[in-house]
């Protein structure tokens, strides 16, 4: 999934990562979209796609940031 639309910089580059399959890019721009930073604007559904798929990937801290948001109710 394209996530880098409208981006620039940082997370665009995070963006490009995760779509070529980086797991800790997924995770970092899945930080950026829950916190609302670096330009990012706050989704924190995104955030927790994002970190679903850093999940997949085997990258931990993506699997705890997703059941942390969806213990939330994202």
């Amino acid at each position: 999934m394209a996530y880098g639309q409208g981006l620039s910089g940082m997370p665009k580059i995070y963006a490009l990562g995760c779509d070529r399959g980086e797991a800790a890019s997924c995770y970092k721009l899945g930080m950026l979209f829950e916190n609302g930073s670096m330009g990012v604007k706050r989704d924190k559904s995104i955030a927790k796609q994002l970190y679903a798929q850093a999940c997949n990937m085997g990258y931990r801290d993506g699997c705890k940031q997703y059941r942390f948001l969806n213990s939330r109710g994202y």
